[in-house]
């Protein structure tokens, strides 16, 4: 019967597909972050620098600032 026949194939076809999908994502998951690091040739470092950049440069924008004042303030300093 191709009507029903057609139905009950596509469900198991989807349901089949869904579940290799849901196996084969849980069996790789682990090792795309490996594979990705090595072929782009970084580091685990220079992950948590890219994804953390606009923090990690508003602290050294930061510093270098109260870096700045501290040394202005030692050329305005008046020694006794």
């Amino acid at each position: 019967m191709p009507g029903p026949g057609n139905i009950v194939g596509g469900l198991a076809g989807v349901l089949a597909g869904a579940g290799l999908g849901i196996y084969l994502n849980k069996l790789s998951q682990p090792r795309m972050l490996d594979l990705a690091l090595s072929i782009t040739g970084l580091t685990l470092d220079d992950l948590f620098y890219y994804k953390n950049k606009s923090r990690i440069d508003d602290v050294a924008v930061r510093i270098h600032e109260t870096a700045n004042r501290l040394t202005a303030a030692d050329w305005l300093a008046v020694p006794d």
